[in-house]
């Protein structure tokens, strides 16, 4: 009795090991093929509202509040991120 009472905890044990593992790497995988926000952002405090702005670089349209701006020639440019500001400035 005892030993079949062991021998059930002992496969539950394991049952539940295996179970961790498998939605631990489940979740390492698709992690990975989550979309990140943009460098220079951070997520939930974007401003949906406003005038939308082209991104030179990448072409993305992101809000005037949002944007990341640098004044160019006497034009301001907007830009989606920093990353794409920066290009920009390797570019010219």
């Amino acid at each position: 009795m005892l030993r079949n009472l062991l021998r059930f905890l002992l496969i539950a044990f394991v049952l539940l090991a295996v179970r961790y593992l498998v939605v631990a790497i489940r979740n390492a995988l698709t992690a990975s093929r989550r979309p990140q926000p943009p460098a220079g952002r951070r997520p939930g405090s974007v401003p949906t509202e406003g005038t939308l702005r082209q991104d030179p670089v990448c072409g993305t349209f992101v809000a005037e509040a949002a944007s990341v701006k640098e004044t160019v020639g006497g034009a301001v440019v907007h830009f989606c991120s920093t990353a794409c500001r920066d290009r920009y400035r390797q570019q010219g």
